[in-house]
């Protein structure tokens, strides 16, 4: 029954957010406060990323983004 609801909770995520999760949509609040509110940043911050590693999904991006500004500001 756990996964028949976890698939349905995923499916409805897809729907209301995109194909976002709430996951991915946390992480990515936690890279625009790591940089001030600025958006424009944090998706220059992803692209990097998916240049990188261009098949990976968008939670990956924005983590490798994260730690790599963690890692950049020392």
């Amino acid at each position: 029954m756990n996964s028949l609801w976890s698939k349905i909770r995923s499916a409805f995520n897809t729907i209301i957010h995109g194909g976002k999760t709430a996951s991915t949509n946390a992480l990515k609040n936690r890279l625009a406060k790591m940089v001030m509110g600025d958006h424009g940043t944090v998706e220059r911050l992803i692209e990097h990323e998916r240049k990188i590693k261009p098949d990976a999904p968008e939670s990956e991006l924005i983590s490798a983004a994260i730690d790599r500004l963690r890692r950049d500001r020392g």
